[in-house]
């Protein structure tokens, strides 16, 4: 194939235009900082322990409840007459800086208390019975960034009849789920 003298001429003269006409391209770099500041902005708090006060305990041993479902309690429910003072639900306050959701895992199996020598234990299932936000379906939402949260935490105890005197303590890991 041969090609005609004007074709290969006008093809010169389109890359001579071209190149004399077009800018060369430029390039720079430059070099960015990229930063990001990580803070937990929750604290959170136990602000009152879980008391199930004095008992006089009846002969026959008793059931003492302390249901914080709704809220705060400062009354037992008393199955068989035994004489309690001093009880009150646990608190447990979260402060934040944003909208959140929550709910709380609580122990599934019993809590020991003991007192050195002799144990009593919190009811299996007791604690998320009763007390808030224990599951997904009751979930809570804070209202805005700068109100408080608080959980009420209650639960059941069984003491036996002749059940040794003392005080008996434990503790307990409550998780607190973020959504």
């Amino acid at each position: 194939m041969r090609l005609s003298k004007s074709l290969v001429i006008s093809v010169m003269v389109l890359i001579a235009f071209n190149v004399m006409v077009l800018p060369v391209a430029m390039a720079g770099d430059v070099t960015m900082t990229a930063n990001a500041t990580i803070s937990s902005s929750f604290t959170e708090t136990v602000t009152t322990d879980l008391e199930f006060g004095s008992i006089d305990l009846n002969p026959g041993g008793d059931t003492i409840i302390l249901d914080a479902s709704g809220g705060a309690t400062t009354a037992a429910t008393i199955a068989n007459g035994s004489i309690v003072t001093g009880e009150t639900s646990g608190l447990i306050t979260i402060e934040h800086s944003m909208i959140i959701s929550l709910w709380l895992s609580y122990p599934a199996a019993a809590v020991t208390l003991t007192n050195g020598t002799d144990n009593i234990d919190i009811t299996a299932g007791s604690i998320a019975t009763n007390s808030e936000y224990s599951s997904l379906a009751t979930a809570h939402t804070s209202p805005d960034a700068t109100s408080d949260i608080t959980v009420d935490v209650g639960g059941e105890i069984v003491v036996p009849a002749a059940q040794p005197d003392g005080l008996y303590t434990g503790t307990m890991t409550i998780t607190i789920n973020y959504l």
